[in-house]
């Protein structure tokens, strides 16, 4: 858990950010480069000044935990953001964040998966502003599950949250031949660069990726913003 440093009365609350990669599954499906990716994203928000929290390989009750961890600490009005390395599967309109150890071939893989809806609902009821990074594919590779549940009927976001998916429904997100996904070495760039608005940022990222996986692969955004954000703090701050 973090400790609440400078954030006495009259201070800057620093925002916050919980990081994960998780690389570890089963059955020749891990990804070795999701803890590369957390690791270097963790480590760039530290450099912008975030307090970031950082896991690795973590399973669905570990996740959650860290979600509780990070509505505990997280003053009102500030910012947060969410980064996601691993699998992910879509269901209908449903995103689900597969956890490490999770098999797509055991029947019960669903039981190991945390969906964003629930991640979304955990950040609700705060004021600030929550940043969903999510590196992972929004395919449905596994038969039979889009039987698992009803989808449903639409998609819903607190306001205040902005949410970057590394593709479009229904495809695959690459993991690259390098070091780092295509995703997240397109967004570490643009953390690299002058302070610009998140929006920017993003469509800085999809030119890239597009590019990089000859149109294979197209980053998506949604948004609910009331107000200008941005990945580097004091513009958030400044902009209003």
């Amino acid at each position: 858990m973090w400790a609440l440093a400078g954030a006495g009365h009259g201070s800057v609350a620093r925002p916050r950010a919980l990081v994960i990669g998780n690389s570890f599954y089963l059955n020749g499906t891990s990804l070795p480069n999701a803890v590369h990716d957390a690791h270097a994203v963790a480590a760039e928000l530290r450099h912008m000044g975030y307090s970031v929290f950082e896991a690795h390989n973590v399973d669905r009750a570990q996740f959650l935990s860290r979600l509780v961890d990070l509505q505990t600490v997280v003053a009102p009005s500030e910012q947060v953001v969410i980064y996601f390395a691993g699998h992910g599967v879509q269901v209908g309109d449903e995103t689900l964040l597969l956890m490490a150890g999770t098999t797509l071939e055991d029947p019960q893989w669903h039981a190991g998966a945390v969906p964003l809806r629930l991640v979304l609902t955990a950040l609700a009821a705060q004021t600030w502003q929550k940043i969903l990074l999510l590196d992972a594919c929004r395919e449905n590779p596994v038969s039979g599950v889009a039987r698992m549940r009803p989808a449903p009927a639409s998609f819903s976001a607190p306001a205040g949250t902005y949410i970057a998916y590394a593709a479009q429904p229904g495809a695959s997100a690459y993991e690259g031949g390098g070091l780092h996904s295509p995703f997240t070495a397109a967004l570490l760039a643009q953390m690299a660069r002058p302070p610009q608005s998140i929006e920017e940022t993003f469509r800085k990222v999809r030119i890239d990726v597009i590019r990089e996986t000859n149109g294979l692969q197209v980053p998506w955004t949604r948004s609910s913003l009331v107000r200008r954000a941005s990945l580097t703090p004091g513009f958030m701050r400044w902009t209003g």
